[in-house]
């Protein structure tokens, strides 16, 4: 078990468990849930195991092969069991993915990667046509910031 660092589970294959995987199109979409059976608190590092709720964050992932990955990421939401802390309740946290974010640090790298090669406009035609991924030039501003 990795001790409570408050970093939250790389995103890969050793954290994450896949519960659901299936093609639509040209994307191919995940369901994955992080293995850590606790959390650690963001705030105070405390860590526990009392969960309050369950909910789920999609975001888009880089292209693998000919599809375009969404993420379906299963998160728990924990309570922090130190008194003294004054969080009640904190997400879980996954590395490679901001909270409330719709994209992976992985896909805002290949989104700059591309718009440097291409220039925004050309982009969004390659994502939209690859992937059918329909996306404004302030979408691909942003994703590679």
């Amino acid at each position: 078990m990795r001790p409570c660092s408050g970093r939250g589970s790389p995103l890969d294959a050793k954290t994450l468990k896949v519960l659901w995987a299936f093609t639509e199109g040209k994307r191919l979409r995940l369901g994955v849930t992080s293995t850590d059976t606790y959390g650690c608190c963001p705030e105070c590092g405390a860590r526990t195991d009392s969960m309050h709720d369950v909910y789920i964050q999609t975001v888009i992932d880089r292209p693998i092969d000919n599809y375009l990955v969404e993420l379906d990421i299963i998160k728990r939401r924990w309570k922090c069991t130190n008194r003294d802390c004054w969080v009640v309740t904190f997400g879980e946290s996954i590395e490679g993915v901001r909270p409330r974010s719709r994209y992976t640090e992985a896909f805002r790298d290949f989104s700059r990667d591309l718009s440097d090669q291409l220039g925004y406009a050309g982009a969004i035609g390659y994502l939209q046509s690859n992937y059918d991924l329909k996306t404004s030039i302030a979408t691909v501003f942003y994703a590679s910031l």
